[in-house]
């Protein structure tokens, strides 16, 4: 009896384990399979594809804005990828290559004047032009609004 008083809780765990035991290897009688959810349909109207052309005499537009027009005689611009100290890396217009310039060496027909701490300064056949790191592009000029069209107002303004 002394025994019994002593073991009884691994006996009760000792029973547990068998009992786990006996649920997981007995095998359980399968049910039907579960039919897959049916798949909700739009009932609303098909989208019609219109053929893709410019709306005349619309407010708003998500092209770019178009180039300016370069001289004829101008060699193309290169292309500023990066500033590090007083050396700047330059990408050619014509052949993609990057190159690392320092100041009064020339690329692509055009000369590095001046390197400042966002912008530098290229002198070449078109005069002396100025290009930042990270610029943003030139807005297009305003066009004056045509009749019956109106413009964009911004709201609270």
């Amino acid at each position: 009896m002394k025994r019994l008083r002593a073991y009884w809780l691994h006996g009760v765990l000792g029973a547990c384990a068998l009992l786990t035991l006996a649920l997981i290897l007995v095998p359980q009688s399968e049910s039907a399979p579960a039919a897959p959810p049916q798949e909700q349909r739009y009932a609303g109207r098909d989208f019609e594809a219109r053929p893709a052309a410019r709306l005349q005499n619309f407010v708003l537009s998500l092209s770019a804005p178009a180039a300016a027009a370069s001289p004829a005689n101008a060699e193309p611009l290169p292309t500023l990828v990066g500033l590090a100290g007083r050396s700047v890396y330059l990408r050619s217009a014509s052949s993609g290559e990057t190159e690392r310039l320092s100041v009064g060496q020339e690329f692509d027909g055009w000369r590095l004047v001046a390197v400042g701490a966002r912008a530098i300064t290229l002198r070449g056949p078109a005069g002396d032009r100025r290009l930042e790191l990270f610029a943003l592009p030139d807005p297009e000029p305003e066009e004056p609004a045509q009749a019956g069209v109106s413009t964009a107002q911004p709201v609270g303004g």
